[in-house]
Parts: structure tokens; C-alpha cells; sequence
């Protein structure tokens, strides 16, 4: 693809009419030709390639399965996947214990052959007329998870992936949606699939594999399923061989293969099922790690712990089956595990959503400032206050002489030892985390931006980046363009401190975009254009001199919490306007922190009610009360407004990060006039959050000083 001729790029020239080709830095992204349909929507490409549709060619017919294939082939005495072994129900081996490629290829094998003898994933048929053989999986990442993914891959039967907080209404739906008539679990969530099975009487499941050949396990899990009249095979069954197997040929996935159906969140009413296909993945696979100039191999080792049922997680663990990386699986809870499992295993790429990192910084400084007082304190602070000054004066300056031998090497031992780099995406990175999880651990922090849809996979930075002002340039595979959003003021003419910097919806084209919603027309039509465009629904930023796409917004009123889980404030707000407490509720979430905090406009007549029901009020009617206002913050009203929001969550199924921490009671009613509704009397939402912008920023900190005790 082209640029208009004579546009010239920082760090860039042109060679010859409409190539613009990058010299040396790696965030400079060429600008083609202008979109055919949509306004100011100029095209961005990587710098590294010349002809866009030449490098196609590079992902045309290529499988994740056939990648792997050659991996078993090329690597076979290599350590693939591990585990820690179990000791009982809490306690694991202190050590990894690895199966080799040519292990785990004769185990999918196995798996993939049982679940055709024993009729275990029976094809199905839709109103569209596809047909689809399905593999539910609802586990914790482990061994067995890997496995069924690949003996699904081995014979053209698509998985449908469940994660703990998807709650039991999308649980019932998925299961619906999709016919599901065998769903694998781990022992951790049995308790959750007979609770859903049971309260919605789901008929269609009728087989659970229960994972239990590297998982602790026990009567009660065998037990509890039995009851419910299923067939429970334990998944050390599915890895047993026997005749009949000869007689099996495996009809191995191609390009169009549904590989999965990855569901989203959910938080935006019933969730929708994401097709991934073989060609969908590998393409993000082969390209994103490439784009970042990561080089993964059987010299690499890395730790599979943020949930695979996550398209992120996803991409990482076929990425590291493809080029042979050395792969261990979490041993238990994420909060419990994980420091201990990433100093036995020694890992060198970490995937990390902000919220981890965040997590890693506090129990870090905190831990320096817990030492004693005196020279070692001393030392310890003084190193974090001179790398962070000189990282200031030159973002390349991550390293110093000194201070790494003496603070931070044993600092790094505790998750290691040997991470060479951070990657991170899924939400933003404040600049304080990003700064100190480099100095701390000497090594660049990779951010990245991506979506289900797109297989984790848009822009991402380079290893030799060290700004992190933002996620990156264009995948070699994309081609990326901003779309005017002329209503939110955000166009291609945009100018940020002087310098052109254009805005816009981001739009993403390439093989790595989804084949659409599962049964569901509507929302894929949406969702992709008929150029074949995915428009993600974020609002993007070039920064100037074209060093970068930043998010800065969402064009529909959804965001991100720095879990990096969506939040829909509408859904919720119809949930907690139930309340008999309040009048006006505005949910605001924000994708630097980890919880929500609501603006409340309290309802007088029940702050009256509650007044004269605590004895602190004797008027009957709100004429004979001055400033009832005042009363709004009173400490045991505010804890009956959070207990009875806690009831309407129960009610309502709502998962944890849809629960309101942060509860800001508003003396000003919200109104047409005073700009906090609309016309239509629909809430105005940034207005709002402006108006109150103090008051959410105070209720913040006062959850961060909480989190610390």
C-alpha cells in the first residue's frame, strides 16, 4: 500500500512515489492510501514492510496446528509443557516436572482419538446450516487444558472456552447457544457447573471430563457430578490407549477451522461468541512477537497463569508451542501461587496485564519500606530515587553499576531471576508502574493492543522501546486506520501540542480478524464492514510524528478496568437504580484502577424515612426539614445505601467487578438544566463525571489506602 507522495514521516524518507519506508526507529508506521469509504480514515501499515499485500502471503494457508505439528517434529526431546505435581488438596513439589514435545504429541493424539471412540463431541447442526463438533472447557489453566485444546485441533472440533467470572446466566446461554453436550472441568469449578446445571436445568450436558491427571482430586468431585446423572470420564482415561485406535484417522484442522469460540465478558448483556479460526490465530501468533522483535524458543521459559480462557493468554501458550518454549502451567490460586511458581521456574518473557505489574510494584516497594531503619533502607531507597532520576534524564538509562548487584538482583531472584522482558496489554499502564517495573527489573516493558476479535493482536511496541508513551505501531499482518467520530469531536485534523496527531475510531483489517459472532448476524454485520474493516469501537491517537497509536477513549459507553474486563455502566446502573435509596445512580469505572465507584443522587424521602427511624429526626414531612442534604453522608446511611447495593448485586448475578466500592452522594440532583441529562433525560455521562471529578479521584485513594491495610 501507498502514502500521497511527498509526505514525509519523522525518521522516515521516501524512496521512491508512495513508499515511505522507516529508517531506524521502530514506532514510525507508514501512512497508505486514503480509505475508499469512511472519512479522514488514512491507512497505517508497519514500517518493516514495503508491500502489505505481499506480506500476506507470508500467513496465507498456514494453521496453528500445522505449526505445531512441525514443532513435535523439529524439537521432540525438547521440555514443552510442566507442572507442578500435587502433594494434597494445598501443596505442590517444589519443582516443575516437564513432559517433551514428543510426549505431548502422543497424548493429544490419544485424547483426540478417545473423544471420537467414546462419541464425546457429536456434530451438530444450526439454523444457519453449519455444523460444529464442540468441547466445552471450564478449568483453571493446567496440563489437561492444553491437551484437550490440541486433540481438538487434531481433528476439527472446536473448543468453547468458560472462565470462573462468567456467571451462571452466560453459563446457561453458551451451553444453549452452542448444544454443548461435553464440557471439561477442573475440581475447583465443580461446584460451579452443578450449580449452573441444576438451577437451569441444563439438559444438553450429559459428559464432564474431570481433569485430575496433574490436578489434585478427590471422592466428592466424582461424587457431586455423578448425582447430577453425568457421565464423568476422568481425563487419565481419555490418555489410555486401545485397539480401536488404529482404525482412527484424524481429520486434522485447516485454515477455516473454527478453532474456538471465544466468548466475550458479557457485561454488556448476553455475551457473544467470538469464531477464531486456525488461520485467525496463527496469523497473530506469527506476527505479533516478530513485530516486537521477540524472539520465542526452546531457550525461552514461560508461565501460563492469566486465564487462557482470555484470547490474551490464548495467543501466548500456542505461540509457545509453536517455537518450542519451555512452558509451565500456575500451581494454584493466582494470589498464592504465583510468586512462588515464577521463582522455581525462572521465567524469561512474562505476560502481564497492568493490573499484575501494578501488584508486583506495591509488594515491592512496600517491602523496601517495611525494612528496618538504617543503612540497608537507606541504600534501598536512595537506589529507587537515583534509577528513577535517571531513567528521567534517558529513558534507555534502566541499568545502573551499582545498585543492581547490591537491591535490585535479589529483588529480581524472588521472580527468578532472569526476565528479559515484560509484555502487557489488555488496559493502560500508568506511567509511575511502567517506570519502576523497568528500573526495578533492568528490562523493557513490551505494551501492546488488541481484542478478542483480533486475537490479541493490533499494534504492539518493540522490545528495544523504552518510552512506553504508547502500545505501538501495526502488526506486520494489519493495516490500521483511524475513522472521524465527528460527533465526539475526534477527526484526522486533530493537533495535540502544536503537532498533527490525528483521532479517531480504531478500524483494524488483516487475517488475524475474527470470522465473526456465533449465531449471531446481527452483531458481526455491526461489527465488521463489507471492506472487510473490524471497528474495534475505540477511539485511537497517532502521536504526533507518528510514533504510535494511543487509546484515549471508547466510542460507546463501555470501558476497562485495569483487570482488563469491560464494563458496561448502563447494564449496571438499571440493576442499582432499583434502589429505594436513590434517585440517579452513575457508574464510573476507570482502566487505571480496579474498581467502580457510583455518583449516587439519594432519594429525600427515604433519607427522611431513615432520619426518623434513628431517632435523629422528628419532622414528617421534607417542608419541615432545612438542607436535608447534609444528611446524605451520614455514616450509617451510607452503609445502608452499600448494603442494600449489595443486595441488588446478588439479585442481579453480578460479578464481583461489577460491584460499586466507591459510593459518592451527590447534594445536586442531576437535571436537563444543570447539563447532567440529556434532553431524552438519559444520564450525561462525561458531564458528570466531570462535575464530580474531585470527589471520584478522593473516593480513589481512599480505596488505595484500604487496599494497603
Amino acid at each position: 500500500m501507498g502514502c500521497a507522495p511527498n509526505r514525509q514521516l519523522k525518521y522516515s524518507h521516501e524512496v521512491e512515489e508512495n513508499h515511505v519506508i522507516s529508517k531506524t526507529k521502530e514506532n514510525t508506521y507508514i501512512i497508505s492510501k486514503q480509505s475508499s469509504m469512511l472519512p479522514g480514515s488514512k491507512n497505517y501499515i508497519n514500517p518493516n514492510i514495503a508491500d502489505y499485500d505481499l506480506e500476506l502471503e507470508n500467513y496465507k494457508n498456514k494453521t496453528v496446528i500445522g505449526e505445531i505439528l512441525q514443532t513435535f517434529q523439529n524439537f521432540p526431546n525438547c521440555e514443552g509443557l510442566g507442572y507442578r505435581k500435587p502433594l494434597n488438596e494445598k501443596e505442590c513439589e517444589k519443582k516443575f516436572t516437564f513432559f517433551k514435545y514428543s510426549q505431548i504429541k502422543e497424548f493429544s493424539e490419544t485424547v483426540s482419538k478417545n473423544l471420537i471412540l467414546e462419541n464425546l463431541c457429536p456434530l451438530n447442526h444450526f439454523d444457519d446450516d453449519s455444523t460444529y463438533r464442540f468441547l466445552g472447557i471450564f478449568a483453571r489453566n493446567c496440563f489437561e487444558w492444553a491437551i484437550c485444546d490440541l486433540a481438538c485441533q487434531l481433528n476439527q472440533i472446536t473448543s468453547v472456552t468458560f472462565y470462573a467470572t462468567l456467571g451462571d446466566v452466560a453459563f446457561n446461554f453458551i451451553a444453549e447457544q452452542t448444544k454443548l453436550t461435553t464440557v471439561c472441568v477442573s475440581p475447583e469449578n465443580v461446584s460451579q457447573l452443578t450449580s449452573y446445571i441444576k438451577k437451569y436445568n441444563i439438559k444438553s450436558i450429559i459428559n464432564v471430563i474431570l481433569f485430575d491427571f496433574t490436578l489434585w482430586t478427590n471422592e466428592e468431585h466424582l461424587k457431586s457430578l455423578e448425582a447430577l446423572g453425568l457421565k464423568v470420564i476422568p481425563f487419565s482415561k481419555l490418555l489410555e490407549k486401545n485397539n480401536l485406535m488404529e482404525t482412527i484417522i484424524l481429520n486434522v484442522s485447516h485454515p477455516e477451522t473454527i478453532l474456538t469460540l471465544c466468548y466475550t465478558s458479557g457485561t454488556t448483556g448476553i455475551p457473544k461468541g467470538a469464531k477464531i479460526s486456525q488461520n485467525n490465530l496463527v496469523s497473530s501468533c506469527l506476527s505479533v512477537f516478530k513485530s516486537a522483535d521477540v524472539k520465542y524458543s526452546p531457550s525461552e521459559n514461560v508461565l501460563i497463569y492469566l486465564p487462557l480462557a482470555h484470547i490474551m493468554e490464548r495467543l501466548n501458550i500456542t505461540a509457545s508451542l509453536i517455537y518450542g518454549v519451555k512452558t509451565g502451567f500456575l500451581s494454584g490460586d493466582v494470589r498464592t501461587s504465583l510468586s512462588e511458581d515464577m521463582e522455581i521456574l525462572k521465567p524469561t518473557i512474562v505476560l502481564a496485564v497492568p493490573r499484575v505489574l501494578q501488584l508486583f510494584r506495591t509488594k515491592i516497594l512496600d517491602g523496601l519500606e517495611k525494612l528496618p531503619e538504617g543503612c540497608k533502607k537507606n541504600t534501598a531507597m536512595k537506589a529507587i530515587r537515583v534509577k528513577r532520576e535517571n531513567y528521567r534524564e534517558d529513558n534507555k538509562n534502566i541499568s545502573h553499576f551499582l545498585y543492581d548487584k547490591t537491591v535490585f538482583s535479589k529483588i529480581r531472584e524472588k521472580f527468578g531471576g532472569k526476565i528479559r522482558a515484560f509484555v502487557t496489554g489488555s488496559a493502560p499502564l500508568t506511567d509511575e508502574v511502567a517506570i519502576d517495573i523497568k528500573i526495578i527489573f533492568g528490562c523493557t516493558l513490551i505494551e501492546g493492543y488488541g481484542l478478542t476479535e483480533t486475537c490479541a493482536g493490533c499494534t504492539i511496541s518493540s522490545i528495544n522501546e523504552y518510552s512506553n508513551n504508547s502500545s505501538g505501531g501495526p502488526l506486520l499482518n494489519i493495516k490500521l486506520k483511524l475513522v472521524d467520530v465527528p460527533e465526539m469531536k475526534y477527526d484526522s485534523k486533530t493537533v495535540l501540542n502544536g503537532e498533527p496527531s490525528p483521532t479517531g475510531e480504531v478500524c483494524i483489517f488483516g487475517p488475524n480478524i475474527f470470522k465473526g459472532y456465533f449465531q449471531n448476524k446481527k452483531a458481526t454485520d455491526e461489527a465488521i464492514d463489507e471492506e472487510g474493516w473490524f471497528h474495534t469501537g475505540d477511539i485511537g491517537r497517532i502521536l504526533p510524528g507518528d510514533q504510535g497509536l494511543k487509546i484515549i477513549d471508547r466510542k460507546k459507553e463501555i470501558f476497562k478496568l485495569a483487570q482488563g474486563e469491560y464494563i458496561a455502566p448502563s447494564k449496571l446502573e438499571s440493576v442499582y437504580s432499583k434502589s429505594r435509596f436513590v434517585t440517579n445512580v452513575c457508574v464510573y469505572g476507570n482502566s487505571y484502577k480496579n474498581y467502580l465507584v457510583a455518583v449516587l443522587v439519594p432519594n429525600k424521602e427515604t433519607v427522611l424515612e431513615f432520619l426518623r427511624r434513628k431517632g435523629k429526626s422528628k419532622a414528617t414531612d421534607l417542608k419541615e426539614i432545612e438542607n436535608i442534604e447534609d444528611n446524605f453522608n451520614d455514616p450509617e446511611f451510607v452503609q445502608e445505601v452499600k448494603e442494600d447495593f449489595e443486595k441488588l448485586a446478588k439479585q442481579g448475578n453480578l460479578n464481583s467487578l461489577e460491584r460499586i466500592k466507591g459510593f459518592i452522594l451527590s447534594k445536586r440532583e442531576f437535571t436537563i438544566q444543570n447539563g447532567c441529562l440529556t434532553a431524552t433525560l438519559k444520564l450525561a455521562r462525561n458531564v458528570i463525571v466531570k462535575e464530580f471529578e474531585k470527589e471520584i479521584e478522593e473516593s480513589y485513594s481512599k480505596l488505595a489506602e484500604l487496599d494497603k491495610k
